[in-house]
């Protein structure tokens, strides 16, 4: 959270345009409630395969993000999915934070796996 906060004046293209103390407000949220400090079993899952020495910025550069969407990154042209930052795509509860499996909807894969199936 620290390198992704360090970037504020260009996330991901955007300027975060925000006043110092908010800034570190939520940075101090960020690591509060980080992967590596919660007790959440999905955390651990999160960092499982993440190595030591590096520091994705990005949700789409995690290693158990990229192993579980393999199927779907192979298979974008057919579902019409540009890339995979738009969760709500495929996880019908996304906004909620749920991202069970029983709740992925997939266009054009679905047929080929039963919603919630493993990818």
């Amino acid at each position: 959270w620290h390198a992704l906060m360090a970037r504020s004046d260009d996330h991901f293209g955007e300027a975060l345009s925000l006043v110092p103390d908010d800034a570190r407000r939520i940075e101090q949220y960020l690591v509060s409630e980080s992967a590596d400090r919660s007790e959440y079993r999905g955390a651990g899952a999160i960092l499982y395969l993440l190595r030591d020495d590096v520091t994705p910025v990005r949700i789409t550069a995690l290693p158990l993000m990229r192993q579980r969407h393999l199927v779907v990154r192979k298979l974008l042209p057919q579902t019409g999915i540009k890339d995979l930052t738009n969760c709500n795509d495929c996880h019908e509860k996304a906004a909620t934070g749920s991202f069970a499996y029983e709740e992925i909807v997939v266009r054009g894969v679905t047929k080929i796996i039963e919603p919630g199936g493993m990818f």
